[in-house]
């Protein structure tokens, strides 16, 4: 499972300038879904409410056999970063109530500004079919829109949008532009 080493590009991500922060994995994706079904047994193959061990290595083989793990591996590496580049203020609204003399309240739309971490993640993927698929999928409903040469998603209910894009056999994912721009740009 612990076979696989950290993927040496993302060394060249690194802005040294403004880093507070990082962590790594490294784990062969193949490797790992493999011994998953065993893992599952071990866990959770005693804890009684009703489900005995067989029935759990049932569910755990089961889950084996749907899953592909040469083509997930393919997609998802096993191998990953992400730093943590600083802070930022982010200005967020916010619904807040005003009342008159007679207690009714009137919806008042306010703003406030948040603190929110600046973030990047990177992790060795090939570009697949499936990949190309999503990301088309995620436009079509639009949920995902092309920004340059990388991608723009809106997450629901967050204040900040995800910055992606798939370059070098490294698929990144970041809430700064910025940092989406100069790997894009090639600085």
């Amino acid at each position: 499972i612990y076979k696989r080493k950290l993927n040496k590009k993302f060394l060249n991500y690194i802005n040294t300038d403004s880093l507070l922060g990082l962590m790594t994995w490294s784990v062969d994706t193949k490797a790992y879904l493999d011994e998953f079904p065993k893992m599952l047994e071990k866990a959770y193959g005693n804890m009684g409410m009703g489900v005995t061990g067989d029935e759990i290595s049932v569910g755990a083989e089961f889950i084996s056999l749907l899953l592909d793990e040469e083509a997930i591996s393919k997609v998802i590496k096993g191998d990953a970063m992400v730093l943590f580049n600083g802070v930022y203020q982010y200005e967020t609204t916010y619904t807040d109530y005003d009342y008159d003399e007679n207690f009714n309240a009137k919806e008042v739309q306010k703003k406030k500004k948040e603190s929110i971490p600046s973030f990047m993640m990177m992790f060795s993927s090939d570009e697949s079919a499936f990949t190309k698929k999503l990301i088309s999928y995620g436009i079509k409903k639009e949920a995902i829109k092309i920004n340059g040469t990388f991608y723009e998603m809106s997450v629901p209910k967050s204040p900040f949008p995800i910055y992606f894009m798939q370059k070098d056999g490294i698929f990144f994912f970041t809430n700064s532009i910025t940092d989406m721009k100069n790997i894009a740009g090639n600085t």
